[in-house]
């Protein structure tokens, strides 16, 4: 059970580590990682060698009773224990260095020689399965468990990004099984994509005029290389979710024009991978946070997200000049609709504004009197400790209109005195 839930943390945590120089970092991190991950793996083995022969000792003073039979089941569990932590030290150390010759500059024989010192960490990661597969198979159990009963499930406000854009040439049966997926059941046509003559992103990439220099670097769609953009998806951190996303643009920043480095503009994700920066992906959907370029550096709220090598000060003052002029257009277009009295732009509107509560919650509330669900939703959260009352209605038309978050939130005691009230069941 020990070596489960450490395998479960492990898995629970591993976007962390991810992203952590640990795993990101250049030869010397790896170096260090392998060294340490090398040993920790001797010293658990140690620590679990002298564990059992310290219990073999107390079995054989101990007899045959109880005592005997509990030294025999530590004994054994420490042994899958000192197995788990040997494997997490192994995947670590294996990735680590794997990542950090896939850098650019990286030469042939450095990537060989170094991959192939792996071997004996891949000898050492399947001895170590072999004793702690109980023990990881447990913790993958606790940890789907933990994800599907808490992580998926756990009440809170829900995600604007349920009424994301979708590229008008997506099949439709694809777009419907992700309205499905993303709304939580609800039917979002009519007002989840975008309306007549609401900007789009990809409309503005158009309007970029890479220079003569920057046109190996900048690629527009549908100009954009199809071996260069699986070779940039496939090196990002969150390409499981970049795979079913419409690419707009392409900086290409690697060294060797393969992708890997740089900024992928989707229809719903502006997708940052530096080295030596965190990798940053972030949805623009209902958040209009702009771009202040620096030199070759890239901020948005503060954080640095990007560290160009091969592009211009000037050029990416312009491309990402063009990316704050859809944000602000935008934005003009949601609260000029929002004043008509659009509920989809209420609701989009009232998401963009988290800086401004206050101002956030009167269109939420303009759209949630409009019918909106996950507005309704939203609304109900917001109001579950001030007046619980209050919430419980918005909450209930939301869950009427088939709004499952809505339906979990109403499940909750908090709610049962208004529901024996109305004699609402959900």
């Amino acid at each position: 059970m020990v070596a489960a839930i450490i395998f479960a943390l492990f898995l629970h945590f591993r976007n962390h580590w991810w992203n952590s120089k640990l795993v990101s970092g250049g030869y010397g991190v790896s170096f260090t990682s392998n060294v340490v991950g090398m040993l920790g793996a001797f010293g658990m083995v140690a620590l679990a060698y002298f564990f059992i022969d310290y219990k073999a000792s107390s079995m054989e003073r101990s007899g045959d009773g109880i005592f005997a039979i509990l030294s025999m089941f530590s004994a054994i569990s420490s042994v899958g224990i000192a197995a788990v932590v040997v494997f997490i030290y192994q995947v670590v150390a294996v990735i680590s260095v794997w990542r950090a010759t896939a850098k650019p500059g990286v030469s042939f024989w450095t990537k060989v020689f170094c991959r192939y010192a792996l071997i004996l960490n891949l000898m050492i990661a399947a001895v170590a399965l072999r004793f702690g597969a109980g023990g990881i198979i447990f913790g993958g159990i606790l940890y789907l468990a933990f994800w599907f009963f808490w992580g998926k499930g756990r009440t809170g406000v829900q995600s604007p990004r349920a009424e994301r854009v979708l590229p008008a040439e997506m099949p439709k049966t694809v777009k419907e099984k992700i309205d499905s997926v993303a709304s939580g059941g609800i039917d979002l046509a009519g007002f989840s994509r975008n309306n007549a003559g609401e900007p789009r992103l990809a409309d503005y990439v158009q309007r970029v005029t890479p220079s003569a220099s920057m046109k190996k670097r900048v690629h527009i769609a549908p100009d954009i290389p199809a071996g260069k953009l699986a070779s940039a998806i496939g090196s990002r951190h969150f390409k499981a979710g970049l795979k079913n996303q419409q690419p707009f643009m392409l900086l290409d920043d690697s060294g060797r024009f393969d992708g890997k480095h740089g900024l992928l503009v989707t229809d719903e994700f502006f997708d940052f991978s530096f080295p030596g920066i965190e990798a940053v992906t972030f949805s623009y959907s209902f958040h209009s946070d702009g771009f202040d370029v620096k030199g070759q550096s890239v901020y948005r709220g503060g954080r640095k997200c990007a560290e160009f090598s091969n592009f211009k000060g000037d050029d990416l003052a312009k491309i990402f000049g063009v990316f704050n002029e859809f944000f602000a257009d935008r934005d003009a277009w949601w609260r000029k609709s929002a004043e008509k009295g659009d509920r989809n732009a209420q609701f989009k509107l009232a998401s963009s504004l988290v800086g401004n509560k206050e101002e956030s919650m009167h269109w939420l509330r303009k759209a949630a009197e409009q019918g909106h669900p996950i507005a309704q939703g939203n609304l109900g959260t917001y109001l579950t400790s001030s007046d619980p009352e209050e919430a419980f209605l918005w909450l209930s038309r939301s869950a009427a209109q088939g709004n499952e978050h809505s339906q979990r939130r109403l499940a909750g005691k908090e709610f049962d005195s208004y529901r024996n009230k109305t004699g609402i069941t959900i």
